[in-house]
């Protein structure tokens, strides 16, 4: 049978666990997110018949550390052989941009003409984000002549 001390102390580490777990939930947050697409010399597309234009990616709600992608179809739509390049600018709040790390699968394989490929475009959110609860930002992507 347990005394009075050590029904006191399962009582104080139940509660101090109940206050920490309580404590670790309220210091997580929710980022919602939405980032334009712009292209150059490719169309972006949903689908792999280049059908449904691709405009802007609803990222969905990200949290610290979590990493979301979507894929979608580029066609070349220049009369040349071209390889793709992206970039990512525009970021608001201006300070989201050290903590978010966007990146793709492109291999950086050649495009003939009217060709559309598959490409998965990630993005990955610092641990350590702080003070940002909303975020945008745009994504170019485009065709260098090869």
């Amino acid at each position: 049978m347990a005394t009075k001390l050590e029904m006191g102390l399962a009582v104080a580490l139940v509660a101090t666990l109940i206050v920490a777990s309580i404590v670790i939930l309220a210091m997580s947050w929710t980022i919602h997110t939405t980032g334009k697409i712009k292209a150059v010399g490719v169309g972006v597309y949903w689908d792999i018949n280049a059908t449904i234009p691709c405009s802007a990616i609803d990222w969905g709600v990200l949290g610290p550390g979590d990493l979301a992608g979507v894929t979608v179809y580029i066609k070349n739509i220049k009369n040349t052989n071209a390889t793709l390049t992206i970039n990512s600018t525009a970021y608001v709040p201006p300070e989201f941009e050290k903590y978010a790390t966007l990146s793709w699968n492109y291999t950086g394989a050649m495009l003939q003409p009217a060709q559309t490929i598959g490409a998965q475009i990630s993005l990955l959110i610092a641990p350590n984000i702080a003070n940002v609860t909303t975020f945008s930002f745009d994504i170019y992507i485009w065709a260098i002549e090869a």
